[in-house]
């Protein structure tokens, strides 16, 4: 089961929920194949949860007190392609300053590579905001990466590692997802580095519309 404390910090550390394990708010229990994705505040002294279930992403909203508001496991997010399988789908969700949310994640056409990158934006209410997600690239390569980080404006930034043709080396790329989910550096991204060993990389805005990359 997946379970989730909240400790207040305030001038001495308190339980705002209880830490008996056996107390905890669930999020999710069962049998079932279980991820906890993101939590985020609600500004409330709440909590907005995202965990998946099998090949299905929900969202929880739990108040001040640790009570679930939606019914168990929660509001299914809207996204225009399940999740394959929780071992080998790559999924990232961020918290945008309009209220809504970010869903980046690997969809596998039947269920085969390679590996379809996208990204949908999702309602406080788990609900799609556009018609349909926006593709970012092909994976190829089970063993690369991305990561993402809000523009502040609605939108997002993606940067990945992807393999060049001779396959012993990664090129990173990166991608700016405009608010209405168009892509503002063409449908292939911008290169930003080539032949490089490692294939992890981060993302950190730099609050006047570019990007760090490492």
């Amino acid at each position: 089961a997946l379970c989730l404390l909240l400790i207040a910090c305030q001038n001495n550390a308190l339980w705002a929920w209880s830490g008996d394990s056996d107390l905890n708010t669930p999020i999710a229990t069962g049998d079932e194949q279980k991820k906890l994705i993101a939590t985020f505040s609600d500004k409330q002294n709440g909590a907005i949860v995202f965990n998946a279930l099998d090949s299905k992403v929900y969202m929880q909203h739990l108040d001040r007190h640790g009570r679930a508001l939606l019914t168990a496991p929660g509001a299914e997010v809207s996204l225009a392609a399940n999740l394959r399988s929780l071992a080998v789908n790559d999924f990232q969700v961020i918290a945008n300053d309009d209220g809504d949310f970010l869903f980046v994640w690997e969809d596998f056409p039947g269920g085969v590579t390679p590996a379809t990158v996208r990204v949908q934006k999702i309602t406080a209410s788990g609900q799609a905001v556009w018609a349909s997600s926006t593709v970012l690239y092909q994976d190829k390569d089970w063993n690369t990466s991305f990561a993402i980080a809000a523009d502040h404006n609605g939108g997002l930034f993606v940067v990945w590692a992807a393999p060049p043709a001779n396959g012993f080396s990664y090129d990173i790329y990166a991608q700016h997802v405009q608010a209405n989910g168009s892509l503002a550096w063409g449908a292939d991204g911008k290169i930003i580095a080539t032949s490089k060993k490692e294939n992890k990389v981060r993302v950190l805005t730099d609050e006047l519309g570019g990007i760090y990359v490492s």
